[in-house]
């Protein structure tokens, strides 16, 4: 039971080898040919910060094949723009298609099988740092949406089908969705967005590869970072060191933080996550997970998802150091100050005070401060209805066999901030992922298949092709 159920939330949570072109309809050189496009998207090292470049390609290709551009911020070095089948000032109701443009950093470039900005065209696969996370979400979204520009110039369609490429995901987003949300929601009008999230895998039935199962985020955690200092003047030789100094007390009291026990607990997501896992999984692993409130599976269940980092995750607020600094000197000097940085993920955003004061409690010393120095847009549950229901069915006609879930997220992403607008936000990549793409992601040799891309196309082009067809208001659902 906790192979396959770690196994199913490390995904659903968050050949030769010569340079060759897939065969497909497409030219080479086409800007219609979506494997050229995200090679080319790749290329750029779009870093946080940085993203101009890479906007800049994806906007012009946007605006050469006649969709609407609207740019809502070009400066510093980042943008965010939209582009669409109608101009946003029509103000239909919008589908907006949402992608971020920044990456993380790729690493040493010597463990990359192919270099994180060549775009590399090879067994199959397109490589490069974004290729997952998230460049190619936006191909897919840019494709599907370009597959009906010419019925929008015939026909008054009954939404307007919008890319969103937004800078700054990668670090908070503060740089991009929050500055769209608190600037430009009403231009934008959105009525869903569609952004990262869930994706499919194949190997939670090892007896059936054909039976992929997709996860569909409705909710995540709210991101808090924390900086620990302490500063006070002590003798400053090593040879004769104080019965306490700044870099001693710090890494004791970080050794508090580090033995903290979690309490378990689930909200609203995380339960109907696992409760719809469990109808799929079934037996007795199911009967479980419908069952996490019962007290005679209490101890089986700390166990297990105190154990497993996935789980632990899911069900608890957590705790990362990320960094520690102190001031320079030699070797043998004392430093009288210390700093150290805490990435913390919370099930709600409305328990951030009192979980300060429980990392005030388990520092333990009042002179080491604490402050607040980001904090990500509250976390908020989206309640699937008929966009769901209706990307649900999507999937199963591209995907048979397949099986789909509602999924908290214990990441945190941009997605937050249009939720807190009180509209539908899913996160859906629709393509299935194998275990070395999946541990691609934010690693070395980052790549997608030529063919998941493609399917992922057809899957937004379907999404769109039946919102085109039944054009009905959202209807809730139990």
């Amino acid at each position: 039971m906790q192979k396959k159920v770690k196994l199913l939330l490390i995904v659903l949570i968050f050949g030769i080898k010569n340079f060759t072109y897939c065969n497909s309809d497409f030219s080479k050189d086409s800007v219609l040919n979506p494997v050229a496009v995200l090679s080319k998207y790749l290329q750029f090292a779009s870093y946080s910060g940085k993203e101009f470049e890479a906007g800049k390609y994806l906007m012009d290709i946007c605006k050469d094949n006649g969709l609407n551009i609207t740019v809502f911020t070009d400066t510093g070095g980042s943008i965010n723009f939209a582009a669409s089948l109608y101009p946003l000032a029509l103000k239909k109701p919008n589908i907006v298609f949402h992608h971020h443009i920044d990456v993380v950093p790729e690493g040493n470039h010597s463990e990359w099988e192919y270099p994180p900005f060549s775009g590399a065209i090879a067994e199959g696969s397109i490589w490069g740092r974004g290729a997952l996370d998230i460049k190619s979400l936006g191909i897919m979204h840019l494709f599907a949406i370009l597959k009906y520009r010419k019925l929008s110039e015939n026909s008054n369609l009954p939404y307007n089908f919008t890319l969103l490429a937004v800078s700054g995901e990668e670090v908070g987003g503060y740089a991009g969705s929050k500055i769209i949300v608190n600037n430009f929601f009403e231009q934008l009008n959105p009525i869903l967005v569609l952004g990262e999230g869930g994706s499919g895998i194949d190997f939670l039935f090892s007896a059936n590869k054909e039976k992929p199962l997709f996860g569909i985020t409705i909710a995540e955690k709210t991101s808090l970072s924390l900086k620990l200092y302490l500063s006070m003047e002590t003798l400053a030789h090593g040879a004769v060191a104080p019965s306490e100094y700044p870099n001693q007390m710090m890494v004791e009291a970080l050794n508090r933080i580090n033995k903290r026990i979690p309490r378990i607990k689930f909200n609203k997501a995380s339960r109907r996550m696992f409760n719809e896992v469990a109808k799929i999984e079934g037996g007795f692993k199911g009967f479980v997970l419908q069952n996490l409130n019962w007290i005679i599976f209490e101890p089986l269940i700390k166990r297990i998802f105190t154990k497993d980092p996935n789980l632990y995750a899911i069900s608890s607020n957590t705790i990362t150091i990320t960094s520690i600094r102190s001031s320079q000197g030699a070797n043998n000097q004392i430093s009288q100050s210390i700093e150290a940085t805490l990435d913390c993920r919370l099930l709600s955003s409305s328990e951030d005070k009192v979980f300060i004061k429980e990392v005030q409690d388990l520092l333990n010393d009042p002179r080491i401060k604490i402050e607040i120095t980001e904090k990500g847009a509250d976390s908020y549950v989206t309640i699937p209805e008929y966009y769901y229901s209706l990307f649900e069915k999507v999937i199963k006609n591209n995907f048979k066999k397949s099986k789909v879930a509602s999924i908290f997220l214990p990441a945190s992403s941009d997605n937050n901030y249009f939720r807190s607008k009180g509209i539908p936000v899913y996160g859906i990549n629709p393509i299935v992922l194998n275990k070395k793409e999946l541990n691609s992601i934010h690693n070395i040799n980052e790549h997608i298949q030529i063919s998941s891309l493609l399917s992922g196309i057809a899957v937004f082009e379907q999404f769109i092709r039946e919102l085109i067809a039944h054009p009905v208001e959202i209807k809730k659902f139990d």
